[in-house]
C-alpha cells in the first residue's frame, strides 16, 4: 500500500516524534558509558561509511538538522511503519525537520544534553548490524528501545551507493517490539 504523506505523517510529526526524542534520550543514555566524540571519525572502510550515514540521517531527523539529513538521503525517502509505506518528498521532509527542530527547542535541551544525546545515538550506530546486499546496497539494523520483558524495538535503514556515496532511501520501523520468543 503506497500512500502520500497524510494522517500518518501528521501523527508522526506531532505525537510520535516528541515521544521518540524522550525515549531515545533516556533509554539510550542508560546503555552508553562514555565516548570521546559526538561524531564518527573519518571512515576508513565501507562499513564505517554506512554507519556514518546512518548516524547523520538519525541525528538530522531527531534534531531537525536539514544539512545532516539531506547529506544522508536520496530523496524521496520511503518510510515504512507497521507495513504502511509513506513517501517523504523533500518538501515534506523539510516540514518534518522544522517540526523536529521546534520540538527539540521546546524540550529545552541544554548544549550538554544535546551532546550527550548525540553520543548516545553514536553508540547506537556503533553497535548496529550492517548487512551488505550487494556492492551498492546495504541495511543498518539498530536498537531503538530495549525492553527485556516486552521485546526490543528495532529500526532498519536501507542505503544505496551512487558515485561512491552511501545514501538512505528507506526507513523501516514497527510499533510492536520483537517478541523474545522470536529470538529463541
Amino acid at each position: 500500500m503506497l500512500k502520500t504523506p497524510g494522517r500518518f505523517y501528521t501523527f508522526f510529526t506531532i505525537l510520535a516524534l516528541p515521544i521518540l526524542f524522550v525515549i531515545t534520550y533516556h533509554i539510550v543514555e542508560a546503555q552508553t558509558s562514555t565516548l570521546s566524540s559526538p561524531t564518527i571519525s573519518t571512515p576508513s572502510d565501507t562499513e564505517n561509511q554506512v554507519r556514518k550515514i546512518g548516524f547523520s540521517y538519525y541525528s538530522g531527523t531527531l534534531f531537525g538538522d536539514a544539512t545532516d539529513y539531506f547529506k544522508a538521503v536520496k530523496s524521496p525517502v520511503q518510510v515504512m511503519r507497521d507495513g504502511v509505506i509513506t513517501v517523504l518528498t523533500e518538501k515534506k521532509a523539510r516540514t518534518m525537520l522544522e517540526s523536529s527542530a521546534q520540538n527539540i527547542t521546546k524540550a529545552g535541551f541544554t548544549e550538554e544534553e544535546r551532546k550527550r544525546l548525540s553520543l548516545n545515538m553514536l553508540a547506537v550506530f556503533e553497535g548496529a548490524s550492517i548487512q551488505f546486499i550487494g556492492a551498492n546496497t546495504a541495511t543498518i539494523t539498530f536498537l531503538i528501545r530495549p525492553d527485556a520483558a516486552k521485546g526490543d524495538s528495532m529500526g532498519v535503514l536501507v542505503l544505496i551507493r551512487k558515485a561512491g556515496l552511501w545514501q538512505v532511501i528507506e526507513e523501516i520501523t514497527d510499533s510492536v517490539p520483537v517478541p523474545a520468543s522470536y529470538l529463541k
